[in-house]
């Protein structure tokens, strides 16, 4: 349908390749590897109790990681399946989401309307420092991503026919429940169903007047059927967090309930500004000279604010060890997050001028207006996270796919600088996982 359009064909390639130099990669570590790293030993407990006793409500109940339990699960069906070693048979489950995640999407988005937005965000989610960690190593963000991107995605195609039919109402109940398994994997996907509301709200005018009560009872539908996995699992936990992580049982120095909390926002908001940077660029140069000083200005001085309060804003990960890395030269570690802060939030406002700019065609693109809202509403939902968990930046992978739109939005084209970037990236990723190979 889309064969002879440059754009589409070279995002469908380089997706397409980084997936085959993902899968490869994955693959060799997890046949090399076979010690325990990362998160793998305190993420197998439930693995290994979901794949002994199955879904229960006892075994649920028991739960001890903050995640919640459908990756798990994902992963204990695996084992049952292959029926070898437990590690080796999870991590290869996890690569399985992986990859038909990538399969998914290439394949179902092809005869879309804009297939190259969904091409974006798949790659812009496979070249993401920390894809290959999540990729080859009992992590949970496999089985949430492939319920999340690809439950969005027949969401968004479903709410976008031109006429309420069974079908039509079919595709929303079938994205519902995704985005409600998503939800189950990691409960930061809440964001999708306010994000889901918010779209459709926008969209209710624009409906014939004659079918607008079918639109608005099939996406009601949708969002009540993406509402049951989470409100099963509350039900179960008597909350959000399982028994054991509200409680303080299942880690000694880790607590996570719900609760006020004001710094929790300004970590993950700082953390997306800073890992869009190399999703945009080079956006930064695109604003014009009349408020490049003004932006300038403004960005400087939101950089050193972050570098004042660095020891709560910048946790660990690969942020985190940027920060130490300048700590060789004196004053480096204040130097490297006030030049980090200063870079995010120029590109933010380069980012945001870019998207005015086309404002008018991104008004026609659900999807993107579904993805700025994800933003939105997964930076409030961390007023309401309690406990003392910090917020890694590993954590902005869950909206990799909607960053990816955001970006293709604001910079459609591949030029050779975003390529290059882009390649660093996978390094970096293959980097952060292939270092767990030398670690006792």
């Amino acid at each position: 349908m889309h064969a002879d359009n440059p754009l589409i064909l070279t995002y469908r390639r380089f997706a397409t390749l980084v997936l085959v130099l993902n899968i490869l990669s994955a693959l060799l570590f997890i046949a090399i590897v076979r010690k325990p790293v990362y998160d793998d030993s305190t993420n197998l407990r439930d693995v290994h109790r979901y794949a002994s006793e199955g879904a229960t409500l006892q075994s649920i109940r028991a739960h001890v990681n903050p995640t919640g339990p459908g990756s798990f699960l994902w992963m204990a069906a695996g084992i049952r399946l292959l029926g070898g070693d437990e590690i080796r048979d999870a991590r290869l489950a996890i690569l399985a989401s992986w990859l038909v995640l990538g399969i998914g999407i290439l394949i179902a988005v092809d005869r879309s309307e804009l297939p190259e937005l969904w091409y974006a965000a798949l790659l812009m989610t496979l070249v993401f420092p920390h894809t290959m960690t999540t990729t080859a190593t009992l992590m949970t963000e496999g089985p949430a991503l492939l319920a999340a991107l690809l439950g969005t995605f027949v969401w968004i195609t479903a709410i976008s026919l031109p006429r309420v039919t069974p079908q039509a109402a079919g595709l929303l109940l079938l994205a519902g429940a995704g985005l409600g398994l998503a939800i189950t994997c990691r409960q930061y996907y809440i964001a999708l169903l306010p994000a889901a509301a918010s779209v459709a709200i926008l969209r209710l005018l624009k409906q014939p007047a004659h079918s607008r009560a079918a639109w608005a009872l099939a996406v009601v539908a949708s969002l009540f059927v993406a509402v049951i996995p989470i409100g099963l699992l509350m039900l179960a936990w008597k909350g959000l967090s399982s028994p054991s992580i509200a409680s303080g049982a299942s880690y000694t120095q880790w607590k996570a309930t719900v609760g006020l909390n004001f710094a929790r926002p300004i970590t993950a908001t700082f953390d997306l500004a800073a890992w869009l940077v190399p999703l945009t660029f080079p956006a930064m140069w695109q604003l014009r000279s009349s408020k490049r000083w003004i932006a300038l200005c403004a960005s400087l001085a939101a950089g050193v604010t972050a570098a004042y309060f660095r020891e709560s804003l910048v946790q660990p990960g690969p942020l985190h060890s940027l920060e130490k890395m300048a700590s060789g030269v004196p004053h480096g570690e204040f130097l490297g997050v006030a030049g980090l802060g200063a870079a995010a939030v120029y590109n933010v406002l380069a980012v945001a001028r870019l998207l005015i700019r086309s404002r008018s065609e991104i008004a026609r693109v659900p999807a993107v207006a579904f993805s700025l809202f994800v933003l939105l509403f997964f930076v409030l939902e961390q007023f309401g996270i309690g406990g003392n968990i910090p917020f890694y930046d590993r954590y902005v992978l869950q909206v990799a796919p909607f960053l990816g739109m955001i970006a293709f939005s604001a910079l459609p084209k591949l030029t050779p600088w975003r390529v290059t970037v882009f390649g660093l990236m996978v390094l970096f990723s293959n980097v952060l996982l292939w270092r767990n190979c030398f670690r006792s």
